[in-house]
């Protein structure tokens, strides 16, 4: 009974998936024909109507081009694809047999009845396409034999020969179509085995959960862990904990089946998942955790020993959020040794603030200690292969280890600590390139420019070091700067301290060529976002060579970040951009590296 179900369950979520696969498909093929037929038919009704001189045929073919555009726009709007595909085909019966009727169609005619067995095929599947392709050849055997007997005016250029010869061939190509497909179902069925199934248990995984969690409706959820399952790793020879996972994968099968609101589903390592479809009633869902709990936690003997296996659980309900509220429920179970707990949205304010708290004892430690620290990311020429620039990168040390500021900067900013972090790395930078020839950046945010404080003890500094010309201000740019006239006069007063400006994270979101045309930019950063896909993704590539192009006309030098390896900066200097920036060329570090060799 067990095997039946693992087996059912597997073929269940296959075909779930391979259906997906076939509707994507049948929708190409649908696009295609329709757009085929229309085009034909429209091509050849304007030849019958201007030079043929047929215009009963031209007529019928006009007729032919309306239903199946009308059909289309009625697929576009109401998304109905039988119904579409059921029209389209009904058409192509039509035209098969007014192509066999009529005559001068003889090699268009057998190119119709060829592509038929395809149309069928993809249009009505395999038991409804075969049906219909017999029925086209009986109703084409028919229009012959009507023919034969002089029932009909005209005469079919076909003979009994020549039709007998396109039967076989319409026969080898139905073989082949029919063939095709089951090739195609096959491959797909493996994808959705790799993709959407946990190979050990059989159970749907992580990806099929959250694809059936996709519905705006209400549901519970279970997370499940067994506790202490490393241990049992570690204590007991390999392979055991696998035949835990298969065991506990049947005994919630044999709890949960009673009803079929439940959906159970293995994600990573000894983790399991219930989802209850159509309620998020806290006491239905808790009456299930109770079950579970009450029946999940027992002994099992696997080669002679005895396993106590017991479970904490996560629950959360709703239809935003579930996967990583009962997530976070679980953690909570654990660490309180709950057998469960139910998620509640202040445990998010707790996690966030307990968070909070930490990073700002780290930063407050860190600017007590001095360690508030630049760090250097080498710009290299993209002409001479050398090192001109430098930018200078903010990072917390912690524990003899470099902390990047996405995990600091927001609580600074919260803390009001942030300006005080900015003057820290001006000063030092300044201090660090007073006596070198390098050019050096430095990136300044909104609310810096905005703080008249900030922006004086920076104009001061730069009089103080007389550096003000081998100092880059990268921007990031957004509509916040665009539209602000004190963010244009600080721009204004740094140029004329001989100062330049870059524009950091250009060709991503916001991207205002017409305020760069404004603000006398001397630098354009391109996107990491949009640099490390310039090898895969052709669009990216149209889009740098745009901005290249642009600020080549402007005398604006371009930077590339995220340039890490050979490839991408080959592809870099064909694109003509001036410098990049990248692991490739070098990672930041507390120190610049005073080499003139270069790079390439």
């Amino acid at each position: 009974m067990k095997k039946y179900f693992f087996y059912h369950l597997k073929d269940k979520i296959i075909d779930k998936h391979e259906n997906k696969y076939k509707i994507q498909r049948k929708e190409l093929i649908f696009k295609f024909f329709n757009t085929f037929g229309i085009i034909f038919c429209l091509s050849t009704a304007l030849y019958h109507y201007l030079i043929g001189n047929k215009l009963l045929l031209s007529y019928f073919e006009f007729s032919f081009v309306l239903i199946l555009l009308v059909n289309y726009i009625y697929y576009i709007f109401l998304k109905d694809l039988n119904f579409s595909c059921y029209i389209t085909f009904l058409m192509y019966i039509f035209l098969c047999c007014a192509l066999f009727i009529s005559g001068g169609y003889n090699d268009l005619g057998i190119i119709w009845i060829l592509a038929f067995p395809m149309a069928a095929y993809f249009l009505k599947g395999k038991v409804g396409g075969l049906i219909h392709i017999i029925v086209l050849i009986t109703v084409l055997f028919l229009l012959l034999t009507i023919n034969h007997f002089k029932l009909f005016f005209g005469t079919i250029p076909y003979s009994y020969s020549s039709f007998f010869y396109i039967l076989v061939i319409f026969f080898i190509n139905t073989f082949i179509t029919f063939v095709y497909e089951d090739t195609l179902s096959k491959s797909e069925k493996d994808i959705a085995t790799q993709l959407y199934q946990d190979q050990l248990t059989g159970l749907p995984n992580r990806m099929q959960l959250i694809e059936d969690m996709g519905n705006p409706d209400d549901y519970g959820l279970i997370l499940l862990n067994i506790d202490d399952f490393k241990t049992i790793n570690d204590l007991y020879k390999s392979g055991i904990g696998d035949i835990v996972l298969i065991e506990l994968s049947h005994r919630l099968k044999n709890l949960l089946s009673v009803k079929n609101i439940y959906n159970i589903y293995k994600l990573h390592a000894d983790e399991f998942a219930v989802l209850i479809k159509g309620t998020s009633v806290k006491k239905e869902i808790l009456e299930t955790a109770k079950i579970l709990h009450r029946n999940l936690t027992y002994g099992v003997i696997i080669s002679e020993v005895e396993i106590v296996i017991k479970i904490s659980m996560g629950i959360a309900s709703g239809n935003k959020n579930l996967l990583s509220d009962a997530d976070m429920a679980l953690k909570l179970a654990k660490e309180k040794k709950e057998n469960y707990i139910y998620f509640d949205p202040s445990m998010r304010l707790v996690e966030e603030y307990e968070s909070n708290i930490e990073w700002l004892k780290n930063l407050e430690r860190a600017i007590a200690l001095d360690n508030i620290v630049p760090y250097y990311q080498p710009i290299v020429n993209n002409l001479n292969g050398k090192i001109e620039k430098y930018e200078c990168l903010v990072r917390l040390i912690l524990n003899n280890k470099e902390i990047t500021p996405n995990f600091f900067l927001d609580v600074a900013k919260k803390a009001k600590s942030y300006s005080h972090i900015t003057k820290l790395m001006v000063l030092k930078t300044f201090e660090k390139f007073k006596n070198e020839n390098y050019l050096f950046s430095l990136n300044l945010s909104a609310d810096d420019i905005l703080n008249d404080d900030t922006t004086a003890f920076i104009e001061s500094l730069i009089r103080d070091y007389n550096i003000g010309k081998r100092v880059v201000f990268e921007i990031t740019e957004s509509d916040h700067i665009v539209n602000n006239d004190k963010i244009t006069s600080f721009i204004h007063n740094m140029k004329a301290l001989g100062s330049e400006i870059a524009i950091d994270d250009f060709g991503f979101g916001y991207s205002n060529f017409e305020y760069i045309l404004r603000m006398n930019i001397d630098y354009i950063k391109l996107d990491a976002s949009l640099i490390k896909d310039l090898l895969k993704n052709k669009n990216s590539e149209i889009i740098a060579q745009t901005i290249v192009d642009f600020s080549k006309k402007l005398k604006i030098k371009t930077i590339a970040e995220h340039v890490d390896t050979k490839e991408l900066l080959n592809k870099v200097r064909e694109l003509s951009i001036d410098y990049s920036q990248g692991y490739f060329i070098g990672k930041p570090k507390p120190n610049i590296y005073n080499d003139e060799t270069a790079l390439f």
